[in-house]
């Protein structure tokens, strides 16, 4: 600024006017910064499939808004300093994965509203009334408790002679992981299944966990979707397919990868619900008058090859009812 008050100076004030029109205009473009937990970025709303809903919405990076991005390398204690960075550069609203993500910018922050992708915004007290947020957090939550049933279901169904299932997560006294346990445990019984809880809560743990379920002939495996994870996906299905583990997962992308199932929201609507709350966001509105949105169109996807390797025949009826089968 003090560059362009000299030059109208020394212009006579010619280019005064133009040039605070300009930087009025400036200011006003939106900013919106980004948090990612991991790299490349996790699920959903940062990743491509968040800019198209974007696009159509009419806004356009580089053109009518501004992105600033910051990735925290899998270290989530990186995400206050981060969102400190951001608030310094006055974004207009915040984009995250996770509710623990959330929390940590709601520290930072309690007036930048944030647009966050995360499992039970209620259960990780994140926010107490869904239909109307009532601090600066509103988003997208994917979690029903009931999937997690519904996927141990899906496995048995898959493995027939299936008796020993493990659950893999990080941290199961996290509320959202303790509830999906609560959920997992409720239906395991009747279906004949032992359910064994393992957690993982640093990568190195990795290696030790399925160590403990191949000891405990734990057959069947379902992993818990949270951005840890997903930055050690490839690690984790490497380790299921060394130890013959029937696995099922939330993702489609798990299963593109080498996984055995996955049944869970589509990706392309996270992206979509994402772009709408930001959008809402950036035109004015307030978290309050955001609802946080619970997705309901979910997708099974099944992967023949890894079944093959497993040595396991899918069910026809199963197949059927697939959305996709990756051959």
């Amino acid at each position: 600024m003090e560059r362009r008050a000299f030059i109208g100076v020394l212009t006579g004030g010619f280019l005064a006017a133009p040039l605070a029109a300009e930087a009025q205009s400036e200011r006003k473009v939106p900013k919106i910064g980004i948090i990612n937990f991991a790299d490349p970025p996790v699920r959903g709303p940062s990743a491509g499939l968040f800019w198209e809903p974007m696009r159509k919405l009419g806004w356009v990076e580089g053109q009518n808004v501004v992105v600033e991005r910051r990735n925290a390398a899998g270290d989530s204690n990186q995400i206050p300093r981060l969102a400190e960075e951001l608030v310094q550069l006055h974004v207009d609203v915040f984009l995250v994965t996770g509710a623990r993500a959330a929390q940590q910018i709601q520290r930072v922050t309690q007036t930048i509203p944030i647009c966050a992708y995360s499992g039970d915004f209620q259960a990780a007290g994140v926010v107490t009334n869904l239909a109307k947020p009532d601090r600066n957090v509103t988003g997208v939550q994917d979690v029903d408790v009931d999937l997690a049933g519904k996927r141990l279901a899906l496995l048995k169904e898959a493995a027939p002679s299936l008796t020993r299932a493990g659950m893999l997560l990080p941290n199961r006294r996290d509320p959202t992981m303790a509830a999906l346990v609560r959920a997992a445990e409720e239906v395991a019984r009747p279906l004949g299944l032992q359910l064994m809880v393992v957690e993982s809560p640093r990568p190195e743990d990795f290696v030790e966990a399925f160590a403990a379920l191949t000891k405990a002939r734990v057959r069947g495996l379902m992993v818990a979707e949270t951005p840890f994870t997903y930055q050690h996906h490839s690690q984790i299905l490497a380790l299921a397919a060394k130890n013959r583990l029937a696995a099922i997962y939330e993702k489609r992308y798990w299963v593109e990868a080498g996984g055995l199932i996955s049944y869970g929201v589509v990706q392309a609507e996270i992206g979509r619900r994402m772009a709408e709350c930001v959008d809402k966001i950036l035109r004015g509105a307030k978290p309050s008058e955001v609802p946080v949105q619970q997705l309901n169109t979910f997708q099974l996807v099944i992967n023949l090859k890894t079944a093959k390797a497993l040595g396991l025949t899918i069910p026809p009826s199963l197949l059927a009812r697939a959305d996709e089968v990756i051959e």
